[in-house]
């Protein structure tokens, strides 16, 4: 493989990593996920996260997703914004268990990967997931994309579109020839666990050329770890698949 086309591979596998990895904001037991863009706390009902309490500005601070990570940043609030006890003077890079202090409240990062984090409930069902982004006040109109949110047939269709067979097959061949492979793994693991249960979810299956495809990658996976680390997912992923040991 030319160094341009493992270059273009490895691309690939960043854009891939991002996507498949779901950053929330918890505020009152009500998990908030963060997509693409600028999230607004604050008082305002115009917020994306409505902090109710007094200490809180109206536009309190900016918690903003791309691709190089999250971030956070005031909004030249009256009393300030603190991460971990800090006070907050510049842009920040927030990591997952960070607490961001909004007046009173205190919101903790989340970072979730993967599909099997849908649908989780914490403390006997107390914990919600708010999957709408906010609407302005007085409008009944959903999202877009708020209604399948969280469905594995629209999340193939969107967020794991990139998670194909073909790059799952790409990202294999390419990382099986560098000395840290291993430290590629996982995210390699979770495209191909977000493939193989959308597909089954949906009923569409694997053809037996794509079931071979992936037998051979997922044993590659295994082959990285001789200490047996993945053995028991490989064995798992191939009996859904119906492969035979």
């Amino acid at each position: 493989m030319s160094k341009k086309r493992l270059a273009i591979r490895l691309l690939s596998l960043r854009h891939l990593a991002f996507k498949l990895q779901t950053y929330w904001l918890r505020y009152r037991g009500t998990r908030f996920p963060v997509r693409r863009g600028e999230y607004i706390l604050g008082r305002s009902p115009y917020c994306s996260i409505v902090v109710s309490n007094a200490l809180a500005s109206r536009q309190h601070c900016a918690v903003r997703l791309s691709a190089s990570g999250l971030t956070l940043v005031d909004l030249g609030s009256r009393n300030g914004t603190s991460v971990n006890g800090e006070r907050l003077r510049d842009e920040r890079i927030l990591q997952p268990g960070d607490i961001i202090r909004v007046g009173s409240d205190g919101i903790e990062v989340i970072l979730t990967e993967g599909l099997s984090t849908r649908h989780t409930h914490q403390g006997g069902g107390s914990e919600r997931h708010d999957t709408q982004p906010r609407l302005e006040v007085g409008s009944s109109r959903p999202p877009p994309d708020a209604v399948n949110a969280f469905d594995p047939a629209y999340e193939e269709s969107s967020t794991t579109a990139h998670a194909t067979l073909d790059l799952v097959v790409a990202l294999v061949e390419a990382y099986q020839q560098l000395p840290t492979r291993c430290d590629n793994a996982p995210t390699v693991r979770r495209a191909i666990d977000i493939l193989v249960e959308a597909r089954l979810h949906n009923g569409t299956g694997f053809q037996p050329t794509e079931i071979q495809q992936l037998n051979l990658a997922v044993n590659a996976l295994k082959s990285w770890y001789p200490d047996g680390t993945l053995d028991r997912w490989a064995s798992d992923t191939l009996a859904v698949l119906g492969v035979l040991k």
